[in-house]
């Protein structure tokens, strides 16, 4: 892939604050940082989003693949985030009208983001055919990606506030995104795999929110075969993995899970 000119320095991911506890104590803690960033692609504005601002380069990326508003990221010559003004400028090729792009809207259950355009969903079935064949899935590999996971939260274990999303493979979690929303944190997933040469194949996209069907879109525009959530899941979630021929499992904590499409690539010990 070519160069791409990026300009994008994260931001501190929480910001001191002082409390009053329910005793009356004066406390010092953190809160998690959520910051305006505005997104011109081609000096047209896209979209304000709000993020906690620690991987903005991805974040953008990845909204404009998820949104079809670029068709890959070899398309993008430049990303300019300047926090001075809340504002992130991206030069981009074969780019169709963002106006034709965005005018037939379905608005979604996501929090802070969530607008799906009727074009990426679908786009999203297409992809059913080109999910990455795996090895079946037990429950042990997902307690032990659980147990890894468990460990991969500084951001919440520092101040809560955030979602996280991650993507693992059958043995590794390779990258966890934390984020005030979770369209934020797997956006900055499917960023992260355009921009990055990541040498080990991701199979899973894990969330610690809830699966709705714009969730399950942007897994499979990922090609990921499989994705767990520590929370449920929605009827149109279900419906939209059961279509794409994705493995669904909500409910992911400690030893238990629910598996509501895909058993085929889960292999349950005698």
């Amino acid at each position: 892939m070519k160069a791409i000119e990026i300009f994008a320095e994260p931001l501190a991911c929480v910001a001191p604050q002082t409390a009053v506890s329910s005793t009356g104590v004066v406390r010092d803690i953190f809160l998690v940082r959520e910051q305006p960033l505005t997104i011109y692609l081609n000096r047209q504005e896209v979209v304000t989003l709000m993020t906690m601002g620690s991987a903005p380069a991805y974040l953008i990326a990845g909204f404009l693949l998820n949104q079809q508003l670029i068709d890959s990221a070899a398309a993008i010559h430049s990303i300019h985030v300047d926090w001075e003004v809340n504002a992130a400028a991206v030069y981009a090729d074969t780019v169709e009208s963002v106006d034709k792009k965005t005018e037939k809207r379905v608005v979604t259950s996501g929090c802070g983001q969530g607008t799906m355009f009727t074009a990426v969903m679908d786009h999203a079935a297409k992809k059913a055919a080109h999910l990455s064949t795996i090895a079946p899935l037990t429950a042990a590999t997902i307690y032990a990606l659980l147990a890894q996971l468990s460990k991969e939260n500084d951001v919440y274990q520092q101040a809560g506030g955030v979602h996280s999303c991650a993507l693992c493979s059958h043995n590794n979690v390779i990258k966890v995104i934390e984020d005030v929303g979770r369209h934020n944190a797997v956006d900055s997933l499917t960023g992260y795999l355009a921009l990055e040469n990541v040498s080990e194949v991701p199979t899973i996209m894990y969330t610690t929110g809830r699966l709705t069907s714009e969730m399950v879109i942007k897994t499979a525009q990922m090609g990921l075969p499989v994705i767990i959530s520590r929370s449920g899941a929605t009827s149109m979630g279900v419906e939209v993995a059961e279509a794409a021929g994705i493995t669904l499992i909500s409910r992911a904590k400690g030893k238990g899970f629910l598996l509501l499409t895909g058993g085929h690539r889960l292999h349950f010990s005698p």
